[in-house]
């Protein structure tokens, strides 16, 4: 089995007709992994194997795309889980605020997104659009949230966006607690449909805040949103509504 059937037989989600493979060359690896997705604690690829001995340590890597380098940086294995059939997903972070920002600028400036049907992070397939969303199993009633809903330049760009935001979810919540400690972001649920991206603010709320602070802190966790696209991507953003979906998105069953 070459490297390619490697990645098809890895990661059939992300292999796909149009789809982008994308893998670390990591040291002590005789193979590449294969990633299997993203979300807020870092890139997960997985490893075929017995799991490594150290973690913690960071260690020069390459990322690739469809075989072809992608950026150099050095990662860190954050978290090792049982994959079942004797795999092991890796839970990797760029080693320092540099690596981060060499990661996101590569993911954007080579446009790996454009082979992506849908974003590297899972989105939510369903979101409530009545300013509260359901609690889960065991809880009281719903949590308050707020959603706003972000127009991109083109869909790749929309993918882009909202792997970012599951990405940088704690930068979003330190955010929300420069409002006193009795408001926290709990969640963040996002949806693309097209070149846009609904995002929505679910919040944990320790004794009394007005309806008013929620909803500048959501205005607040936007614009923040919005520069830091302008400022490091020169990507620009367009806040299409805040507090509901825009009518076309709701439609697409956003």
């Amino acid at each position: 089995m070459d490297q390619s059937q490697v990645f098809r037989a890895m990661m059939p989600g992300l292999t796909s007709a149009g789809g982008a493979r994308i893998a670390v060359a990591y040291p002590s690896f005789p193979r590449p992994l294969p990633l299997v997705r993203l979300d807020r604690r870092g890139l997960v690829f997985r490893a075929a194997g017995a799991a490594p001995l150290v973690c913690g340590l960071p260690r020069a890597a390459t990322l690739l795309v469809a075989d072809e380098p992608l950026c150099s940086l050095r990662l860190v294995i954050r978290d090792i889980a049982p994959a079942g059939e004797g795999r092991h997903d890796l839970t990797m972070q760029p080693s320092g605020a540099a690596g981060d920002e060499l990661l996101w600028h590569a993911l954007r400036d080579r446009e790996p997104y454009r082979r992506l049907q849908h974003p590297l992070a899972p989105v939510d397939m369903s979101m409530a659009t009545d300013g509260e969303s359901h609690a889960p199993a065991g809880e009281a009633g719903p949590r308050p949230s707020r959603s706003a809903a972000f127009r991109l330049p083109c869909h790749s760009d929309a993918l882009f966006f909202a792997d970012w935001l599951e990405y940088h979810f704690d930068e979003l919540r330190a955010l929300s607690q420069q409002h006193g400690p009795q408001l926290q972001l709990n969640q963040l649920e996002r949806q693309v449909a097209d070149d846009e991206v609904g995002v929505r603010f679910v919040y944990d709320i320790d004794g009394h805040a007005t309806r008013h602070a929620l909803t500048d802190c959501a205005r607040e966790a936007c614009a923040w949103i919005e520069t830091e696209m302008r400022d490091k991507f020169a990507l620009p953003v367009a806040q299409e509504r805040f507090s509901a979906f825009a009518a076309h998105a709701r439609a697409s069953g956003m």
